[in-house]
């Protein structure tokens, strides 16, 4: 049984009925330790989409924290994004050997992170508040709350 529920997920994954497209997402980050309590990171993200075809998308992210407590971390980040727009005319172009022009949108988003640490028994627990900023082009800024939940299991499948 344990097996048709695995071929039955696998299936909808890869059917040819499936109408996504294949993404490629490269993400490298470097992180350190400055002094005992500060941390830095920076992270770089880019995207081809259509296919793994276009390159759509860029980002980069500086960031550091500062651990207050064993159970209490602040985080200060910025985040820039570059971004292709994708014009409603992509899909319904009638000369495919010319592609339309499309633009690139640039959005910041400086962000504060909140990190609440627990360990019960041998799990570690962590909850990540994450508040942004986000300046896009042509639009008001606005605010974006973001919250992440983890748990951390004590087994290790490898040496």
């Amino acid at each position: 049984m344990r097996y048709l529920i695995v071929w039955a997920g696998v299936l909808a994954c890869y059917a040819p009925w499936a109408r996504a497209d294949w993404l490629l997402l490269l993400h490298t980050d470097a992180s350190g330790k400055v002094g005992e309590r500060l941390e830095a990171k920076v992270e770089e993200e880019i995207k081809f989409r259509d296919h793994m075809s276009e390159f759509y998308d860029a980002e980069a992210m500086p960031w550091v924290a500062y651990t207050f407590t064993d159970w209490f971390k602040l985080g200060l980040g910025w985040r820039l994004l570059y971004d292709r727009k994708k014009s409603a005319d992509d899909d319904n172009a009638a000369d495919a050997t010319a592609p339309p022009p499309r633009e690139w949108a640039v959005e910041s988003r400086p962000l504060l992170d909140l990190m609440f640490n627990r360990k019960i028994g041998a799990w570690s627990w962590d909850d990540r508040v994450r508040i942004e900023n986000r300046r896009k082009e042509d639009v008001d800024p606005y605010f974006r709350f973001r919250n992440r939940l983890r748990a951390r299991d004590p087994w290790k499948w490898t040496r």
